[in-house]
């Protein structure tokens, strides 16, 4: 009697979550799903076009998903973020992150040169998640790697840089109790 994104975390925590929880659940969801022609997408469907069994399709576009460029960065952020800990200690490891010409993960993207457009929407849920859940901790890092990573860039690099999809969908996914390993899948 579930819908798809309330069963998932049902079966994920033991817990029949709250209906709020799961449609932000389901918004994320579709932030990942529907975005056009990606990596994934675009090798899903050459595998496809071959007339080759839809697993086949499915399982070269997970694949995909295990590239550094396509996949998996929400678990960096979220890794990221429990080993920093502290909101205290988010601007010197941006700072020591950039001046030794590293990425913050969360940060940028291919595509969009301006906001991706599903970063705010998950940076709105994962704002709400963190008082429904009392855990503000994680939205309020999380805007602070996005702030003072924006701050630092311009100053570095003298241009902008914007959060994509993978920043706030750290801490929403953490925070709903989805294990941080399986983020991408």
């Amino acid at each position: 009697t579930l819908s798809h994104s309330a069963n998932f975390l049902y079966m994920i925590n033991g817990v029949k979550p709250t209906e709020e929880v799961a449609k932000y659940i389901d918004v994320a969801f579709i932030l990942h799903a529907d975005h056009s022609f990606n990596a994934s997408t675009f090798v899903a469907r050459g595998v496809a076009s071959t007339r080759a069994h839809m697993y086949a399709a499915v399982t070269a576009a997970i694949g995909t998903l295990s590239g550094i460029l396509h996949g998996g960065a929400n678990t960096r952020v979220m890794k990221d973020l429990l080993e920093i800990g502290e909101p205290s200690r988010i601007e010197n490891w941006v700072k020591s992150k950039l001046n030794k010409g590293g990425l913050i993960m969360g940060m940028g993207h291919a595509e969009y040169k301006t906001n991706d457009p599903r970063a705010i929407i998950l940076k709105g849920i994962a704002e709400k998640l963190g008082k429904t859940t009392n855990e503000p901790k994680w939205y309020e890092m999380t805007q602070l790697i996005e702030d003072t990573t924006k701050k630092e860039f311009r100053k570095l690099k003298k241009r902008e840089i914007h959060p994509n999809v993978d920043l706030y969908s750290a801490s929403v996914y953490y925070m709903v109790g989805i294990d941080v390993e399986i983020f991408t899948s």
